[in-house]
């Protein structure tokens, strides 16, 4: 699909009009972190309170600062390749120009499987009987 938009300037200048518009009115003007926020603080109090959660407070505020970040550095970067300032071609990229994202470890922001380790597997404890009946009648 990317071959598509690229081999057409009129496509090519449309979809860097949707990023700009993207990167302006959601990103640059607050309105990622405000929402990523609000739903932070409307979550964490179910994940403080329930029993039964795949993750801790701990591991779900890392997870929620980790992504918070991953989306401001690809905001960054999608900026200075719209910007001219980053090449979009990697083979093209210098380190210097590049958005530093070492500081991430992407396993922080956790699995769809949850986060502890169940015996078995990383189902929920009330699902291990069903997880075995399924492996076991095949």
């Amino acid at each position: 699909m990317w071959s598509w938009i690229a081999a057409n300037a009129e496509y090519t200048k449309a979809y860097h009009q949707v990023y700009e518009k993207l990167l302006t009115d959601y990103f640059e003007s607050g309105e990622f972190e405000a929402q990523i926020d609000a739903l932070y603080e409307m979550l964490l109090p179910y994940v403080e309170k329930d029993p039964t959660t795949f993750y801790s407070e701990e591991e779900f505020t890392t997870a929620y600062e980790t992504l918070k970040e991953f989306c401001l550095l690809r905001a960054q970067s999608i900026r200075a390749q719209l910007d001219g300032s980053l090449s979009t071609r990697t083979e093209e990229q210098s380190t210097e120009a590049q958005i530093d994202v070492s500081g991430l470890e992407l396993k922080t922001m956790g699995s769809q499987g949850g986060g502890k380790d169940h015996e078995g597997g990383s189902a929920p404890p009330d699902m291990e009987g069903n997880r075995e009946t399924e492996s076991s009648g095949s």
